[in-house]
């Protein structure tokens, strides 16, 4: 699934996108292997993809920020206010935000908007995410809605955020990919 939103990003920034299959296979190393069941699922699960997939994005020519370089100090948002702006600023400046969350038992989606319904609240807003694995509701568009408040207790909070070799502790998994500068 990580590789639809690879392909999605780079036909949003008019980039050259691989297929899926050949994302899957040659850029992210799935393979029969795999598929076979022969690889480590404990230790698969105990690591974050997030820093591998940052560095794969790289490898398309794209520029990102993750999670993991930051600290809980320096961290960009820290309540669901802040998160709510951070959202909005990014997207205004042409920026995707992924983030890995407890969808699934971990899941991979493009934050796509943000509608603050015109209040100073939170409790209110909603999230809206592109997700490739839209089968939760009565509408299978590729677009996933989740309470702004909900969304981000459930992904800060989640085992998600808790990898053993998860290098942001104590908060949600995302990355930014930023607009590059020729578009």
């Amino acid at each position: 699934r990580f590789c639809s939103l690879v392909i999605m990003i780079l036909n949003y920034y008019n980039m050259p996108a691989p297929s899926e299959r050949h994302c899957s296979a040659v850029d992210f190393g799935y393979n029969t292997e795999a598929m076979k069941g022969t690889y480590n699922r404990t230790e698969v699960f105990n690591k974050s993809a997030i820093p591998i997939f940052a560095e794969k994005l790289k490898n398309y020519g794209l520029e990102v920020e993750k999670s993991g370089d930051y600290t809980p100090e320096t961290m960009p948002f820290n309540d669901e206010k802040s998160f709510s702006k951070w959202i909005k600023k990014n997207i205004n400046e042409g920026n995707i935000l992924l983030v890995l969350y407890n969808d699934w038992a971990g899941q991979y989606a493009a934050v796509i908007g943000v509608d603050d319904m015109g209040t100073e609240e939170t409790n209110d807003d909603v999230i809206i995410l592109a997700d490739a694995y839209d089968t939760t509701d009565h509408l299978q568009d590729g677009y996933t809605i989740w309470g702004l408040d909900r969304f981000f207790h459930l992904w800060q909070y989640s085992y998600i955020s808790f990898y053993k070799d998860n290098d942001s502790l104590n908060h949600g998994q995302w990355i930014l990919v930023k607009k590059p500068k020729s578009n």
